[in-house]
């Protein structure tokens, strides 16, 4: 019995990442556009948020994803 414990720990350790990966949620905005005449546009963001949300989407634990682009305030608040 004794020598069943280490693999039960080791079972046990295996499993969380799986179990840990329902919880792992990111939301990544990206806005290149600006609706305002004080905020320059940018070159670029967009580009990087797609490439964050591919890298957090193919990790060995993957995120759920969800992935805002040039969104209004109203999407942004309702995302939340």
């Amino acid at each position: 019995m004794k020598s069943l414990i280490p693999l039960l720990f080791a079972f046990i350790a295996m499993c969380l990442p799986h179990a840990a990966a329902a919880d792992r949620v990111a939301l990544i905005i990206g806005v290149d556009d600006y609706q305002s005449d004080t905020i320059p546009n940018l070159d670029g963001a967009l580009r990087d948020a797609r490439l964050m949300a591919q890298t957090l989407e193919k990790m060995h634990t993957p995120f759920e994803v969800i992935l805002l682009e040039d969104p209004s305030l109203n999407e942004t608040l309702d995302s939340l």
